[in-house]
């Protein structure tokens, strides 16, 4: 009986210690990168919706990772061109170093420099803590700006900050498989104080030859398109 209750007792504590473990952000961000490490680029088609006005608007973006250069096409909802927007890493909004760098970079440096800029690069006395998305559950740290990377996963899975200009987040709420097993986002919620949008993939390519990249068509005018890349891109 002795014995029995022993086990049980080093079983209760075996398993306590199994609940409070959480691992520590670099190791978290390290096994992200990991998981794209052979990316050079991605392709992808997608449906933009502007939720307080409902307009709909159309994205063809194409992102060359050794260049880190970023092309993206907008169209409206019958395919009428509505101009281009053109970005490096250096450019990128604050919610577009979390999409595009943090996000799919396999250049750890860039990674590590973006998370840098947007207040969230993992130090020794970063806490990892359990947070609830909706149904999922994510490792996050940070406190005046969050990052969240899926729990199993290891995705990233959302961003939030409290600026002087108000608040803004990036949740991303389903992924969907690209070439080589690599999971992209695939269904994205941004909101800021300047608007809310809901963004879908409907078909995304990785590794294209260059010559596939969109034409360009002159920067766009369009008030919902500027709206979208002022935020995102």
């Amino acid at each position: 009986m002795k014995k029995l209750i022993g086990f049980l007792i080093l079983g209760s504590f075996s398993a306590l210690e199994a609940m409070a473990y959480t691992p520590p952000p670099g190791f978290i961000l390290a096994r992200s990168i990991k998981d794209r490490k052979s990316l050079r680029s991605i392709e992808w088609n997608a449906r933009i919706t502007d939720t307080k006005s409902q307009a709909v608007f159309k994205e063809q973006l194409r992102v060359e990772f050794p260049s880190g250069r970023l092309i993206a096409t907008y169209s409206g909802p019958s395919d009428e061109p509505w101009g281009t927007h053109e970005a490096d890493p250096s450019t990128l909004s604050r919610l577009g170093r979390f999409w595009i760098t943090v996000g799919l970079d396999p250049n750890g440096a860039r990674v590590k420099s973006a998370l840098s800029e947007l207040g969230v690069l993992p130090e020794e006395a970063s806490e990892t803590k359990l947070v609830r998305i909706g149904k999922s559950i994510a490792w996050g740290w940070g406190e005046q700006a969050r990052v969240l990377f899926g729990k199993d996963s290891f995705l990233p899975a959302g961003y939030s900050a409290r600026l002087d200009a108000g608040a803004e987040s990036l949740q991303v709420e389903s992924f969907m498989l690209a070439g080589n097993q690599l999971q992209v986002p695939k269904s994205v919620d941004v909101s800021s104080g300047a608007g809310t949008y809901r963004f879908e993939i409907r078909s995304v390519k990785v590794d294209v030859p260059n010559k596939s990249a969109p034409g360009s068509q002159g920067k766009s005018e369009n008030a919902w398109v500027k709206g979208w890349v002022t935020l995102v891109r």
